[in-house]
């Protein structure tokens, strides 16, 4: 009711994030907003089902690619609007399909692989433009930019793909068993290729990957083995800092636990996240948690 005398807009980015009781809470404020000047904005990708939010006064704008001549200002920004790169321009308008992550993703691997010379916006291409080996799709291009990094920094990319897309650099460090001397060089070099980023907000330094995708790739881009093998270090060695008890990170340990096949111990640490939901009344997610729960013993089983 404050609100209504002035125009505002709630905004929710990655909607598709939201768990259900989440989107519970945004269905109960969407009908007092009826009527007020107030605009609720949320983004989401359209992949992952949408937000699970249908008011009746919504309005679904689809965000397709860059038409040809918005791509063209988007990739003339990004290597240079001279006329001398007007064939490598179309060719990355063409290739990209306008879709900008691709059309950043595909300069930033073209210069890492010095197929580009110069400085982001003055790029000359080092050789034919028809020969230039582009990767078919986006996943294709950073699974590139990925393998093009030193060993272990991209031991470490795994690593942070393993905590998840948000995680802290003090568990990273914890599960990389590294000094945090040694660590911050590797966190630079994976902030200046664009595929983690950095947030000083408090001592333990948080960590994003820079897109969905980003972490998605470099999570596949791991065998199976490799995989199972983190995700034991990671319940062990994120045990003996939190204490695998604690009923605030029962989730975490339930995601490592049965991410490296210890059934038994991910059984009980879904029912612990069941019965941290229900104290929170989010009894939806409660019931998820007690199916992971008979989920993993099933596993017991077999």
């Amino acid at each position: 009711a404050r609100c209504s005398p002035r125009p505002g807009i709630v905004l929710v980015d990655d909607a598709h994030w939201l768990d259900a009781e989440s989107r519970g809470v945004l269905n109960h404020l969407v009908e007092p907003m009826a009527g007020r000047a107030m605009l609720l904005l949320l983004t989401c990708r359209p992949s992952r089902g949408g937000v699970g939010i249908e008011p009746a006064q919504a309005a679904h704008i689809a965000l397709g690619p860059l038409d040809t001549a918005a791509a063209a200002a988007l990739c003339d920004s990004l290597v240079g609007g001279g006329s001398g790169n007007a064939q490598l321009r179309d060719r990355l308008v063409a290739h990209t399909g306008g879709v900008p992550l691709f059309l950043e993703e595909v300069v930033r691997r073209l210069a890492d692989a010095g197929a580009l010379s110069g400085e982001a916006g003055r790029y000359v291409p080092v050789g034919a433009v028809e020969v230039l080996g582009i990767p078919p799709t986006v996943q294709g291009v950073i699974a590139a930019r990925i393998d093009s990094l030193p060993k272990q920094t991209g031991e470490i990319l795994q690593m942070a793909a393993v905590l998840g897309r948000h995680l802290q650099a003090s568990d990273l460090q914890a599960l990389a068993g590294l000094k945090a001397g040694a660590l911050q060089n590797h966190l630079q070099e994976l902030q200046q290729a664009a595929l983690l980023t950095i947030a000083d907000g408090d001592r333990t330094r948080d960590l994003a990957f820079a897109h969905d995708l980003v972490h998605e790739v470099a999570y596949a881009g791991m065998v199976r083995d490799r995989r199972r093998a983190l995700h034991a270090r990671a319940y062990d060695r994120l045990g003996a800092i939190y204490g695998e008890a604690a009923p605030e990170h029962a989730a975490m340990f339930y995601r490592h636990a049965s991410a490296a096949a210890r059934w038994l111990p991910a059984a009980r640490h879904a029912r612990a996240a069941a019965a941290r939901s229900i104290e929170a009344s989010a009894y939806r997610q409660a019931a998820r948690h007690y199916e992971d729960a008979l989920q993993a013993l099933a596993h017991l089983d077999r």
